[in-house]
């Protein structure tokens, strides 16, 4: 939460926003002093709101903007573990900013979530190198196991038929790092719509071994949904997806699991 005190800062430099002739005619070192007001935005304001000042703050103290969310990103990741402001900027991300936040994710300092958000964020503005900086972490294999499950589950979802080959190899080589992946993401199985019918046909065997259907839990009126219960759902879900295509392909992987 903020202060009345930052609140009302905000204001008055939101207002000043509008005035072209005002803005000009107060000094840079002034507008340095001012970059943590116009960066760090009270949470009750809308996203083009935050992104006019946030495109002011670089246009009149760039060195300032970079350093100060350089500052914020470490802030949010250490005391939050999550970094959800900069999803405000998508609509104003300066591209020369985009060099700053990949040394992060290269860094390997952020915490999982804060990673997967930073990397989420990176896609969404189109940053097409994160898919090889993911790649080449998870094959120089140095990452952390959080973050490690973080790459894979991320590989997954936005590059699952394209990176297969490394995805595949690394659950049948570690199986346990693949249950903690699926676990990862059973909440978003849209990633199987990435996914030729043959290499959903791996996903379910893999899942039919790991989480058999006669282990699966029983569902006993209003109960909480446990990750093995989801992971029931999510394995029955690939199948109907195969089921559902009603392609040849599909057909020969069906019959394959037979």
């Amino acid at each position: 939460s903020y202060s009345w005190k930052v609140n009302a800062i905000y204001l008055a430099i939101r207002l000043i926003a509008e005035d072209k002739e005002l803005v000009d005619s107060i000094s840079n070192n002034i507008w340095i002093n001012l970059v943590p007001h116009m960066v760090d935005c009270p949470s009750f304001d809308d996203r083009k709101s935050r992104c006019v000042l946030f495109e002011l703050a670089y246009q009149k103290a760039p060195e300032a903007a970079k350093s100060y969310l350089l500052r914020l990103i470490d802030s949010e990741n250490e005391r939050f573990g999550n970094i959800h402001f900069i999803d405000y900027l998508k609509d104003c991300w300066n591209a020369d900013l985009t060099s700053l936040i990949i040394d992060k994710i290269n860094s390997l300092n952020l915490k999982p979530v804060s990673f997967r958000n930073i990397v989420e964020f990176l896609i969404d503005i189109g940053v097409t190198e994160v898919e090889d900086i993911i790649v080449k972490q998870i094959t120089q294999n140095n990452l952390q196991r959080e973050i490690l499950i973080e790459s894979v589950s991320l590989l997954l979802i936005y590059w699952g038929e394209k990176q297969w080959s490394l995805i595949w190899n690394l659950f049948q080589k570690q199986p346990e790092l693949a249950d903690e992946v699926l676990g990862n993401i059973v909440r978003n199985a849209e990633f199987t719509n990435n996914l030729s019918e043959s290499h959903l046909g791996d996903i379910y065997s893999f899942m039919s071994e790991r989480f058999p259907p006669e282990e699966d839990p029983k569902r006993e009126g209003v109960h909480t949904v446990g990750t093995r219960e989801m992971l029931a759902d999510l394995r029955n879900a690939v199948l109907m997806k195969l089921v559902n295509k009603g392609t040849k392909e599909a057909c020969d992987a069906i019959e394959s699991l037979i």
